[in-house]
């Protein structure tokens, strides 16, 4: 009787509980990459806070590989993210030197792209424009790599 009164309580904990959400997957197209030298660095932000320099630690500057590119385009896969609205910042890091380089006048040297193809004028746009939503299932974006 005690096996049955238990497995009932669990039941009904079960049916008033918050609905458990599935893990989420994002496939990026990045776009418009120049060269196959260097990677991409790519960080994800579940909020505004450093945004779009210091993402959490385990979002923060994922490398991409450029060794498939074709048609100056590579897609990245990410399986483990929970649904909800997200904001990406990317850097084409052609020197691997892990920072963007610039020129004597403070210009990128080097690529960048922000989710929603947002095109900064003279600095990094304000996140809630780069922002978009991860629902469960596949989520798929493109990002277009801008140089100066």
């Amino acid at each position: 009787m005690n096996k049955i009164a238990f497995i009932l309580i669990l039941a009904i904990c079960a049916l008033h509980s918050p609905k458990m959400t599935g893990q989420a997957k994002l496939e990026i197209e990045i776009c418009n990459i120049r060269s196959n030298q260097g990677h991409i660095l790519l960080s994800i932000f579940d909020s505004p806070d450093h945004f779009p320099r210091q993402a959490k630690p385990e979002f923060r500057d994922i490398k991409v590989s450029k060794k498939n590119i074709k048609n100056n385009s590579v897609v990245f896969k990410i399986d483990s993210l929970n649904p909800g609205k997200y904001a990406l910042a990317l850097l084409d890091d052609e020197n691997d030197s892990g920072d963007m380089d610039y020129n004597k006048l403070g210009l990128p040297l080097e690529g960048f792209g922000f989710s929603n193809n947002i095109k900064p004028i003279l600095k990094a746009p304000p996140c809630k424009k780069c922002l978009f939503e991860i629902k469960e299932g596949i989520t798929k974006i493109k990002i277009i790599v801008r140089y100066r």
